[in-house]
């Protein structure tokens, strides 16, 4: 059965896999079932880069039978009281194809002037420093459902809220406000995911070969939010 209507955030994700549900690849995208059934009906759907990010982190294994279905290697692992592999036998798993993400080709490209480079660099440093000093409170008090998935509230309910994190909230409000939420969306993927093409071609909805215009349009939205103009000499 199908349910895809509802696209899960990150910890729903994290949560389903261990309590024993699975990601399946379909003709829909990626889908996740709370029990590893696909008869069942899917809880929701699963942004590829969510999925690339899982894979590669070995959070996941592939099922056998059926292919095409993942669940959470620990929880499997818990299930079966099965032993880790003796470290010997380790070379037998073939490792995964490392994934490059889109981010890392991105700045390096030779069309791209060196001025234009470090400007779009210092804003998806900024962007990355606000992120990370955002999510250090353990409790908050401001509403959190304005800002996209991946900058959520921490567990805990409400509380006093250290000054950093504070302004830095303040600073992601504002870039959110100037770029827009599906914008924003895109930079976090962008540069905090750090996805793939194939994953950010799906976010942005455009073709592969589309995709570092579309980066580089999401890197020079940030750079004017942060107001970081390139400086020509005199």
């Amino acid at each position: 059965m199908s349910g895809a209507g509802r696209i899960l955030a990150g910890p729903e994700i994290d949560r389903l896999l261990a309590a024993g549900g699975m990601l399946a690849e379909t003709e829909a995208g990626w889908l996740a079932y709370r029990r590893r059934d696909g008869r069942t009906r899917a809880a929701g759907s699963v942004p590829l880069r969510i999925v690339e990010r899982l894979q590669d982190e070995g959070v996941l294994t592939e099922l056998k039978h059926p292919g095409g279905r993942w669940a959470s290697r620990a929880a499997l692992a818990a299930e079966q009281a099965l032993p880790a592999p003796p470290a010997h036998l380790t070379f037998l798993t073939a490792p995964r194809p490392r994934r490059v993400a889109l981010i890392l080709t991105l700045l390096t490209d030779p069309k791209l002037a060196p001025a234009e480079a470090a400007r779009l660099k210092a804003a998806g440093q900024r962007f990355l420093a606000d992120l990370e000093q955002a999510a250090t409170p353990q409790r908050v008090t401001m509403r959190w459902d304005g800002l996209p998935l991946g900058v959520g509230a921490p567990a805990g309910g409400g509380g006093p809220v250290q000054p950093a994190a504070s302004a830095a909230l303040g600073r992601l409000e504002a870039v959110q406000r100037s770029i827009g939420r599906a914008m924003f969306r895109r930079a976090e993927a962008l540069l905090a995911e750090r996805a793939t093409r194939r994953s950010f071609a799906e976010l942005c909805g455009c073709a592969v070969k589309e995709v570092s215009g579309a980066g580089l349009d999401c890197l020079r939205q940030l750079a004017r939010a942060y107001a970081l103009d390139v400086r020509v000499p005199r």
